[in-house]
């Protein structure tokens, strides 16, 4: 169970960081897309303090923490593929474990009522993101966490 948590926490990170580079390579080159809507949603998960919150830091501390962010993510990625196995650092475990597990479960939630709302056709959908906003505030903090507590900076011990 807790693999797999640790997968779909990851997952939305990972994807989220993902493709908020992929708009800034594009708006780097000078692209001009009509999805960009659709990433701006994603970006909510790619940074590691919460929306609502950066607002309070100055710039340059968010672009390096942002940064710092990415590196730590697509480090992950690299470990990911050289080990060519997904598994969760040594370092999920308790408090992290359990955030990402009620931030996971909001996600999910969050996307079945909208889900749900568009099938039947009522409300705005404005009820079922309601249910993402721990998810919004908890996951890349502690996914960010959970990257920085794996870092080892230990030598290896000579024999």
């Amino acid at each position: 169970m807790r693999q797999r948590i640790y997968v779909i926490g990851f997952g939305i990170v990972a994807l989220s960081v993902l493709s908020g580079l992929l708009v800034t390579l594009a708006t780097l080159v000078g692209l001009k897309w009509a999805f960009f809507p659709v990433f701006r949603l994603s970006e909510l998960f790619s940074h590691p303090v919460p929306p609502m919150l950066r607002a309070f830091l100055p710039r340059i501390v968010s672009v390096v923490l942002y940064w710092a962010f990415v590196a730590l993510i697509l480090r992950r990625l690299w470990l990911f593929l050289r080990l060519r196995s997904v598994e969760s650092p040594a370092s999920f475990t308790r408090i992290p474990y359990v955030l990402t597990y009620i931030s996971v479960v909001c996600v999910v939630l969050f996307a079945g009522g909208l889900l749900l709302s568009i099938v039947i056709k009522a409300g705005s959908g404005v009820p079922a993101a309601m249910l993402s906003i721990p998810a919004v505030i908890l996951l890349a903090p502690v996914m960010a966490w959970v990257e920085l507590r794996s870092l080892s900076f230990k030598r290896p011990q000579s024999a």
